[in-house]
């Protein structure tokens, strides 16, 4: 983890934080798919390569807005679009278990709230410019402005005498991106038919993750928000909950299609994880987590 020139000392806040962030692959270009993203006051910002991840200094008042008008585009069956629906066959060809569900989509972050519209997965995974990893998914570089509302849980828990850890799951190569390459979980999209969702509602979407991926049961668990990941690559937005295990001891946690294998990563030498060969997202938050950033 290199602080030089990439924010990742104290964090950046105010104008410098709004420059790293105008700046970040992905993020400039509105034309591109760009994605515009406000930072409050309190909030501090760590950019390292194409990777950010924002801090909020009130995180337990993160919100997200869906917009009500527009409906979802349709990449199958009558009154699909056509350029959509090609690309979409294109990657279902590639990997066959893609399916278009829906989906949130951010459109801007301003501090604490996110503002969505409803959209199909299709929309999300036929864009990008090539394979990140081992992930069959079919990214065919079809532009639609596409950034998913996800979560992702940091979960750490006790060793006994041997210190704290923190749960990694390795994507499987049957995901679209990122397969075969370790990343922090429980994550997952986001989906709701509701105007407003709060921190409660996003914990509840976690929550879902965690049992479906990991089994370990959220009555065990007591987790807090601390901010957002941006990945551009990706091409995702991720609420990221700090999730400490109740009592403090490691369960077993098992593997799904989605996660091939998971391992607990020694708290002390996260930052050394990357070595693992993790996710431009966790590889941040690790490095943040290791120097008790958050």
């Amino acid at each position: 983890m290199d602080d030089g020139g990439g924010g990742l000392g104290a964090g950046l806040r105010g104008e410098a934080a709004r420059r790293a962030l105008a700046s970040l692959g992905g993020l400039a270009d509105a034309g591109r798919g760009g994605l515009r993203v406000e930072p409050g006051d309190d909030d501090r910002v760590f950019v390292e390569g194409a990777q950010a991840v924002v801090l909020l200094g009130d995180a337990a008042g993160v919100e997200v807005g869906v917009r009500p008008d527009g409906g979802r585009a349709r990449a199958e069956g009558e009154g699909a679009e056509p350029a959509l629906a090609e690309a979409w066959a294109a990657a279902r060809r590639a990997n066959p278990r893609l399916h278009d569900g829906d989906m949130l989509a951010v459109e801007s972050i301003d501090g604490g709230l996110i503002r969505c519209r409803r959209a199909g997965y299709a929309e999300l995974a036929v864009q990008g410019e090539g394979r990140v990893g081992d992930g069959g998914g079919g990214v065919t570089g079809l532009e639609r402005g596409v950034w998913q509302l996800s979560v992702t849980g940091m979960v750490v828990g006790a060793r006994g005498w041997r210190g704290q850890a923190v749960l990694l799951g390795r994507r499987s190569r049957s995901t679209r991106l990122y397969g075969g390459l370790w990343e922090l979980g429980p994550s997952g999209g986001v989906w709701s038919e509701r105007s407003r969702l709060a921190a409660g509602d996003l914990l509840a979407s976690l929550n879902q993750e965690m049992l479906e991926e990991t089994t370990i049961p959220p009555s065990r668990t007591v987790a807090r928000p601390i901010g957002f990941s941006i990945d551009p690559v990706g091409r995702s937005v991720d609420v990221v909950f700090r999730v400490g295990l109740m009592p403090m001891r490691l369960p077993r946690a098992a593997a799904g299609w989605e996660y091939d294998a998971v391992r607990w990563v020694p708290l002390r030498g996260a930052a050394g994880a990357c070595r693992l060969g993790v996710i431009g997202p966790t590889g941040v938050l690790l490095g943040l987590l290791a120097r008790g950033l958050i």
